[in-house]
């Protein structure tokens, strides 16, 4: 293994996972700038416009093929218009022992002020759970 393969490799396993509120908040922006001037599928596909637009872009040292889920190695994004984690879930996840995700205490308090007022009751989730019956649901 040659020293360029061992540090990404080093990198991988040492490295923590986290979560980025980055794209819910360029999604939740998007959505109460344009809501209600487009269809679903035209929503949708000029929020990853938007997002391809606006989200950073990691490319770390060493990397010859590139791309992450999130602006750096390990973070994940969040996907608020699908179901809307509240801060209580970001905690947990936070908190738990086993594969836990690293949280900034700021960036759920932005996340319940920005993100969640916004897509209470609008999720794919919620539409989902309001056309099942009680006796589903239950």
């Amino acid at each position: 293994m040659n020293e360029r393969i061992s540090r990404l490799r080093k990198e991988s396993f040492e490295t923590k996972p986290s979560i980025s509120i980055e794209r819910a908040l360029l999604t939740t922006e998007f959505y109460r700038e344009n809501a209600g001037k487009y269809s679903v599928p035209v929503m949708r596909a000029l929020n990853f416009k938007n997002l391809c637009e606006r989200k950073a872009i990691y490319i770390g040292p060493d990397e010859l093929i590139v791309g992450e889920r999130g602006p750096g190695p390990k973070v994940v994004s969040t996907f608020p218009e699908l179901n809307c984690h509240s801060g209580e879930d970001l905690r947990i996840l936070n908190a738990r022992p086993m594969t836990n995700y690293r949280v900034e205490e700021e960036d759920i308090a932005t996340f319940e002020r920005e993100v969640v007022p916004y897509w209470k009751g609008r999720t794919v989730r919620d539409k989902i759970f309001s056309a099942m019956s009680k006796e589903w649901t239950n």
